[in-house]
């Protein structure tokens, strides 16, 4: 008897008041919308941190007699954006020729160990020790594993002595 009355009830108010149920229908399609749109949400934020760089060097000697010091300056450049998190780092190998390749503060490199970069403008330092051809292989990566190689070619004269 109770659902009878319920049911009649619902009729009554659906005759008397039509606009009301149309705009309870209206409520009732925007509220399951907004869950269906919301379901779907997170809370956290996605932050982009790893950013491609680019590696800029400025026009170095090319040609130096034995024992000079070559001096190599880089500049590290965002591509995309900056992030403060990103940390840079450089291995060398040289393929060719005798020499010392090593950074401002006069630590020595070794082949294919890892550097960590303090900055991103610095300068390298390559003294040859023997005459003729020197290409290095300088890598340089960041700990998103963006990588790029510059290569360095030095050629050193011997000194004339008279």
């Amino acid at each position: 008897m109770k659902i009878k009355n319920n049911i009649n009830t619902l009729c009554i108010i659906r005759r008397t008041y039509p606009a009301l149920i149309t705009l309870c229908n209206v409520f009732a399609i925007i509220f399951w919308v907004v869950m269906l749109l919301c379901s779907g949400c997170s809370d956290k934020i996605l932050v982009k941190q790893d950013f491609d760089f680019e590696i800029k060097n400025l026009p170095y000697k090319t040609t130096v007699k034995k024992g000079d010091v070559v001096e190599i300056r880089f500049e590290i450049t965002s591509i995309e954006g900056q992030y403060t998190g990103t940390k840079y780092y450089l291995r060398y190998f040289q393929s060719e020729g005798e020499g010392f390749f090593q950074n401002e503060d006069g630590t020595v490199f070794i082949m294919n160990d890892e550097y960590e970069l303090p900055n991103k403008k610095f300068r390298l330092y390559f003294l040859p020790s023997t005459s003729g051809s020197h290409s290095l292989d300088v890598v340089f990566y960041d700990n998103f594993n963006h990588e790029k190689e510059v290569n360095i070619t030095v050629s050193t004269e011997e000194e004339v002595t008279e």
